[in-house]
């Protein structure tokens, strides 16, 4: 199912015609819902440099919505990079000394001690090398999540933020961009005790919106 944009603007009531009673369709009034709304923030704090989208826009799965200020978050992972790499040399030295002590010791030339003391400081070497590559898991995940990006195909249905605002979101992540999924729509009825079990997941229905007509199904049936 798939409605203009503006009636995505404009919810309102519609008919929708049910399927399935003897020879005639039941027509029943409805209001319009969107299929799935999502609020979007990021969950890091920093500035916004950058919201490309605006009200009724409609946008794709992955398009980029809005960008935190970059500088920071590319500046931490470089940092955790290079830290990555000297820790890894740092184990690779380890290694090669507690190989020769190892060597060394075999060759019964080296005390138990100084055997302990090659091995340990490769253990603590190989720690951190994991250390260091947590804090760039960590900081290319705080660079992933400065950008939002549409999670489906969608309309954009507010925009709570402008350029230059600082967002925090220690405590508390505030909305940021609000959507609504294109391409489906729900129709909530209310219908009387006697039709409730005629009314079946899955049954074929035709929803009047406006004059337009789409095609459409039961999905859900419950007690309010």
């Amino acid at each position: 199912m798939s409605v203009n944009l503006h009636f995505l603007r404009h919810l309102a009531a519609v008919i929708l015609l049910l399927t399935g009673f003897s020879a005639t369709a039941a027509e029943l009034d409805g209001v319009l819902n969107w299929h799935r709304r999502v609020e979007l923030s990021t969950t890091v704090n920093g500035v916004v440099e950058s919201v490309k989208v605006e009200p009724g826009m409609r946008v794709a799965k992955g398009d980029v919505l809005l960008l935190l200020e970059q500088a920071s978050f590319t500046a931490t992972v470089s940092k955790a990079r290079a830290m990555l790499r000297g820790a890894n040399a740092l184990m690779e030295e380890a290694d090669r000394e507690a190989k020769r002590a190892q060597e060394m010791y075999d060759r019964t030339v080296l005390a138990d001690h100084d055997l302990q003391v090659a091995k340990i400081g490769l253990v603590k070497a190989r720690a951190e090398v994991e250390s260091a590559q947590a804090a760039l898991t960590h900081a290319e995940a705080d660079q992933r999540h400065s950008i939002l990006k549409a999670p489906f195909d969608a309309y954009v249905i507010q925009r709570l933020v402008q350029e230059g605002e600082s967002v925090v979101s220690t405590l508390r992540a505030e909305p940021m961009l609000i959507l609504a999924e294109a391409g489906k729509m729900n129709v909530a009825v209310a219908i009387d005790e006697g039709m409730l079990g005629k009314v079946k997941v899955g049954q074929a229905a035709e929803v009047n919106v406006g004059g337009k007509h789409f095609k459409g199904q039961i999905i859900s049936v419950g007690l309010e």
